[in-house]
């Protein structure tokens, strides 16, 4: 998408990164032994996706590596190449997811590309349990429903998608700079960015919505999904049949069917519209069903009905390394993934360089949500904790 800079004017993450000193003792080193740098890849360091060179020796540069994808520096980047990673927030595809948004992410309901909204109003004769639909975390800014039903959001505004309508709302999603939001009466009110038409929602009754990272789908009352925005790589155009609830991530979107199988369409570069490595073997989403499911920029995750998370898509950054254990929500975001536990505790994975995935200890959570580059949660209480980058206030607690 030419004229959308995924990367927020004046500003962009600084990763924790050595002292000038030892990078440049590093460089030396790497450049005399030769060594193969895909332990540090492109982007692990700031300005390492903006500087013109080959940091790990891939043949691959700047915004053309695919460890750069999603990067500040590369939200302008309008290539929808192979090696183009503009995805979640990127003008070429829909974090997110995430989830951004996610079982909240780029694609489902609290996040971009997230699943945590309304589900299908018979969820609990299938045995699946209601999700909160108070929080998203999109790409640079967040997203909730207060006690009265208005919407409070903040982090970054350069689109307006922070401005949110009056409400009252059940549910909302914040995608990549655009955020959606369904009334009561099942009418679906966008703002924000609209390059490509992701923040005009069609007039029709939903039962659950979700904002991915340049497109947005929703699930209409008679059990089919339909989406609207961005659709180069096929992310707009549904599959067929009648779905539970659907999540919306970078260039792709996913589905969870009324017989709890997920399927998937859109950008299948790394493999987001397969399966995750299970023992016996890869299995088509398919073949497993589905309890939660959050799409991210380039990867998924699902609970399954044992509590068990799985994850498939790009693993650059150990985004689809699950940890063991019984979970009760998922999120998957820009190049880490998040889950609340059986009791309460929140555990993340993959990239953590500005701390996205170092969630606080010891407290219990009932939803999470993971963006671009931070992460939040929501407590009983309906207190907020956000962690990650904080450049526009998007890590910032907000009064209740």
């Amino acid at each position: 998408m030419p004229d959308l800079p995924l990367r927020p004017h004046g500003s962009r993450p600084l990763e924790r990164h050595p002292t000038a000193r030892t990078t440049i003792a590093l460089l030396l080193l790497l450049l005399l032994a030769g060594a193969d740098c895909d332990d540090d890849p492109e982007g692990n360091t700031a300005g390492e996706c903006s500087d013109g060179a080959d940091n790990d020796g891939d043949r691959l540069y700047d915004c053309d590596d695919p460890h750069c994808f999603g990067a500040p520096a590369c939200q302008g980047d309008d290539d929808d190449s192979a090696g183009d990673d503009d995805s979640l927030g990127d003008d070429d595809s829909a974090g997110d997811d995430d989830s951004a948004g996610d079982d909240d992410s780029a694609g489902d309901d609290d996040s971009a590309g997230d699943d945590d909204s309304l589900g299908d109003d018979d969820d609990s004769a299938l045995n699946i349990p209601p999700y909160p639909v108070g929080l998203s975390a999109g790409h640079y800014h967040n997203c909730r429903i207060d006690s009265s039903g208005e919407i409070q959001c903040w982090g970054n505004n350069e689109y307006g998608q922070c401005n949110a309508p009056i409400g009252p709302f059940v549910s909302v999603s914040a995608g990549g700079y655009h955020s959606c939001a369904l009334r009561p009466d099942g009418v679906v009110a966008c703002w924000g960015y609209n390059y490509s038409g992701q923040a005009v929602a069609p007039a029709a009754a939903f039962i659950q919505i979700s904002a991915g990272a340049r497109h947005s789908c929703g699930l209409r009352v008679d059990g089919s999904v339909q989406c609207w925005g961005a659709d180069e790589h096929g992310q707009s155009t549904p599959s067929k049949g009648n779905f539970l609830r659907v999540a919306a991530g970078g260039r792709h979107t996913c589905g969870l069917r009324d017989n709890l199988d997920v399927i998937c369409w859109g950008e299948d570069l790394y493999a987001q519209l397969f399966g995750p490595q299970v023992a016996g073997g890869t299995l088509t989403p398919e073949q497993i069903e589905a309890y939660a499911l959050s799409a991210g920029d380039r990867h998924n995750c699902q609970v399954d009905p044992s509590l068990e998370i799985h994850c498939w898509g790009a693993d650059a950054d150990n985004q689809t390394a699950t940890p063991p254990g019984q979970f009760i929500d998922v999120s998957a975001g820009g190049f880490h993934s998040c889950g609340i536990r059986d009791d309460g505790i929140a555990l993340c994975w993959g990239r953590d360089g500005l701390g996205q995935s170092s969630p606080p200890v010891g407290v219990a959570y009932i939803t999470i949500s993971a963006g671009a580059y931070h992460s939040c949660a929501l407590r009983e209480n309906g207190t907020v904790h956000c962690w990650g980058l904080d450049d526009w206030g998007q890590s910032t607690e907000i009064p209740q």
